[in-house]
């Protein structure tokens, strides 16, 4: 629908005493020394479309205020403006007023009419209307909202940077996360890890699992530390010196025999060759105590050796795996920049179709937009893509380099591992010795003892006793080795759940790094999108803080002559004006309405604006004209 300003006639709004515009439905110029009211044709029609001036302040004062800073009473203020717009083709007429006065009501008993406050009131055609009646008309050809966006050229950038936020995506589309996670293969799964969650529920997840397995992993060391305090020493763990533990037992109930058969008087040559029969046994026992003791150690110390080498392949392993995955993403990265070089070579200088703003025309032309501009802007955007290109490469050529070094790590271990495991099965463990013929023969002399009266035995009793202080000596040794392989068995556990729970944590860190790069790759879809859709002009809908998260926000940025891209607020009144006006341009093509533009300050102009299919109405600042003068454009 396009919106046609006819003539606008003010009486006493603001200082401007009686003044009609008389557009006639076509582009036009008003030229006036500042302060001979420009402006005020611009708050007089959105003051009679939406109730406020073109700041958005509905509380502006619309008397005329005289020489002592006071309204002047006693008269009506009023705003009336005639439209022609276009409806299915068909063009229609109508007629806007608003009229704003002091009401007076006489009181009973008082001798004059008393003020009681103002009024407004509204006509639709000329046919009084209510206020509800008057904004149904208004909402007819264009909503409140609407018209402020399409007939200013700095409302959108007033507005709170969330509304424009909102309106930016409401007019380009939102991107969905499918359309995200399907222009990025790394993010393929995505979907499947997030399993129903939205992708901030899952981000809460991850972020609240990581402190509670990092404090896990925390303890692991204090927990090792703990284990191996409680460790026996080494020298603990050693047999005392002297017979080995198989001949002391054999020598104790030799002892307890020799004992016995005293007791019981027997003092012949029996006992005697059992005493020879059991030492014999002991000397064998004790011998292959040795020999057994030293397997066990040499075994024992190989098999620790091979753990040793395992664990320092696993975590190589770890570093690979990690390093692999570097290498993966700076290469999905590098191929992005080859896609988006292509992309950005190949791109051609937009144009714009631009309607004949007369009724009768109709013409259609195509206007290119400007070219050196557009150039300067895409070699600066391929200049960047190649340095980060230039960047890109030399990450992953250093990355490649740490994964050739770990890969040569872990062969060499692979092969000292393997040399250990060999050695470990080349030890040799002595079996038992065979007592049987020797038990036998103790076993028939035992018969032939016969019992007697009784001796003396504290002697044999003193050396029973010397031999069991042996023999718990060896208990204690026996007990503490356990209790030694016992510590070095937990402590092993303790390592790998340190590399689970380090592993657990590499996981959610890769995990959370996915949904941060979705959240990028999201920025830049977006990014483009709306960029795209506004170019030259481009928005910065996202800030980086400095631990690498994204906060939301909406910033308008106009390029500069240079090639730069100047914040709105930094940006000339020419250049707003310029930009301001491409932004009118899209919300009007989305909203699909076209109505009065007017463009204030148009004095800082120094080039021609582009021909557009709007009404514009541009005020501008001379020291020739005392009162307001109109020239059509």
């Amino acid at each position: 629908m396009r919106i046609i300003l006819q003539r606008l006639t003010l009486k006493h709004f603001k200082g401007v005493e009686d003044f009609t515009l008389d557009a006639k439905g076509q582009s036009i110029t008003v030229y006036g020394r500042n302060g001979s009211g420009k402006t005020t044709l611009a708050d007089a029609l959105t003051w009679l479309l939406t109730g406020k001036d073109t700041q958005g302040q509905a509380d502006f004062s619309i008397k005329t205020i005289d020489q002592k800073g006071e309204g002047l009473h006693m008269l009506e203020h009023s705003v009336e403006a005639e439209f022609s717009f276009e409806q299915e083709g068909i063009w229609r007429s109508l007629t806007l007023k608003k009229v704003f006065a002091e009401k007076y009501t006489k009181r009973k008993g008082s001798r004059g009419d008393e003020f009681t406050g103002h009024e407004t009131t509204h006509f639709v055609n000329s046919v009084p209307k209510s206020q509800k009646e008057y904004l149904l008309a208004v909402n007819s050809i264009c909503p409140d909202e609407v018209f402020r966006l399409i007939t200013s050229i700095t409302y959108f950038n007033s507005l709170h940077w969330q509304k424009r936020r909102a309106l930016l995506l409401d007019v380009c589309g939102d991107v969905s996360d499918a359309d995200v996670i399907a222009s990025k293969e790394t993010l393929s799964n995505l979907t499947e890890l997030l399993d129903g969650l939205s992708l901030s529920d899952y981000m809460k997840k991850l972020k609240s699992e990581r402190p509670k397995i990092n404090e896990q992993l925390n303890q692991i060391p204090h927990r090792i530390d703990e284990v191996r305090r409680t460790k026996p020493k080494e020298e603990a763990c050693l047999p005392p010196q002297g017979l080995g533990y198989s001949t002391l037992q054999d020598k104790i109930r030799s002892l307890q025999h020799q004992r016995a058969a005293r007791l019981a008087g027997d003092t012949s040559e029996i006992s005697q060759k059992i005493v020879e029969i059991r030492q014999a046994i002991n000397q064998v026992n004790e011998q292959h105590s040795k020999t057994l003791q030293t397997a066990n150690k040499a075994k024992a110390e190989l098999e620790s050796k091979v753990r040793r080498l395992e664990n320092e392949r696993t975590a190589s392993n770890i570093i690979l795996d990690r390093e692999r995955s570097s290498f993966e993403t700076v290469e999905n990265e590098l191929e992005r920049l080859r896609t988006e070089y292509r992309e950005i070579r190949d791109e051609e200088c937009p144009t714009v179709t631009v309607k004949c703003p007369n009724p009768s025309c109709g013409e259609v032309f195509t206007v290119k937009l400007d070219e050196e501009q557009f150039n300067s802007s895409k070699a600066a955007r391929i200049k960047k893509n190649q340095e980060t290109g230039i960047a890109k490469a030399a990450e992953r050529s250093q990355i490649n380099q740490r994964i050739s070094k770990v890969v040569a790590e872990i062969e060499a271990l692979e092969v000292e591992i393997e040399k250990a495991k060999q050695e470990v099965v080349s030890v040799k463990i002595p079996d038992a010795p065979d007592h049987t013929e020797r038990l036998s023969q103790i076993t028939e002399l035992e018969k032939q003892i016969g019992s007697g009266g009784t001796h003396d035995t504290s002697a044999i009793d003193a050396e029973i006793e010397e031999v069991s202080r042996m023999i718990r000596l060896h208990d204690e040794a026996t007990n503490n080795r356990k209790k030694a392989v016992d510590a070095d068995q937990r402590t092993e556990e303790l390592k790998a759940e340190q590399k689970r729970l380090g592993q657990e944590i590499d996981l959610i860190d890769s995990r959370l790094w996915l949904c941060e790069e979705f959240i990028r790759t999201k920025v830049s879809l977006l990014t483009e999108r709306v960029n795209e859709k506004f170019s030259p002009l481009q928005f910065k809908l996202f800030n980086v803080q400095i631990n690498g998260g994204l906060d939301e926000t909406c910033e308008t940025l106009v390029p500069s002559p240079e090639g730069a891209l100047v914040p709105w607020s930094d940006v000339n009144t020419g250049h707003k004006i310029l930009a301001g006006l491409k932004i009118v341009q899209v919300l009007s093509s989305h909203f699909g309405k076209w109505a009065p533009l007017f463009i204030d300050n148009a004095e800082s102009l120094t080039m021609e604006i582009p021909d557009t299919e709007f009404q514009l109405i541009k005020l501008m600042a001379n020291d020739l004209d005392n009162s307001l003068t109109v020239e059509a454009a």
